[in-house]
């Protein structure tokens, strides 16, 4: 379950619904909850850590279906996470907290900030993931959410991670080398 940020701890917390795992930087201030995106975990934020864990109590999570957190298939909407990131709140955090989510961590988090828990202090929106209903369809007329249609498709076909990775590097031409390795390797670890 490490994932070695420098400092912090490892742990996880059963929500009841499903298992959280995050990581607890050194507590030198205000607690910072970040909340990654879809297809990442909780060492998304390489650069906010080293620059605010000096002032601040950072505590990082893998949002449910990612990373070393637990599975739920089938309850994986905003209000999942919502519930999860308030239980982490209320239970991890224990005291006015900000929260910094991107993409889909910001969309989770508008989600839990509709019925915010006392610890909430302020919400930081990192290009949220705030999509309408828009859907599109797979080869064989499955409807899939867009925009991550594609990733949905690399997920359910129950591929290695060294396959996504090809699909990737095909579908994705002028990409650096490393980023369909590092894709592919976090897409497998998402739950479908």
């Amino acid at each position: 379950m490490a994932l070695l940020l420098n400092g912090f701890t490892d742990h996880t917390i059963d929500t009841g619904e499903v298992e959280i795992a995050y990581s607890t930087g050194p507590d030198n201030g205000p607690t910072l909850l970040l909340l990654h995106g879809l297809t990442d975990r909780r060492d998304a934020f390489p650069t906010v850590i080293d620059t605010l864990d000096e002032m601040h109590r950072v505590v990082a999570i893998d949002q449910r279906g990612h990373g070393y957190s637990g599975r739920t298939p089938g309850h994986y909407s905003n209000d999942d996470h919502a519930r999860d990131i308030r239980y982490i709140l209320e239970n991890v955090c224990q005291s006015p907290t900000v929260v910094w989510g991107h993409s889909m961590g910001g969309a989770n988090a508008i989600a839990m900030a509709a019925d915010p828990p006392e610890q909430l202090k302020a919400l930081i929106l990192e290009d949220p993931a705030i999509f309408g209903r828009a859907r599109s369809t797979r080869a064989d007329g499955a409807p899939v959410n867009s925009p991550f249609g594609a990733s949905l498709e690399l997920i359910e076909a129950g591929i290695s991670a060294e396959e996504m990775a090809s699909r990737i590097a095909e579908s994705e031409p002028g990409m650096p080398d490393y980023y369909a390795p590092w894709k592919a390797e976090r897409l497998a670890q998402i739950d479908p």
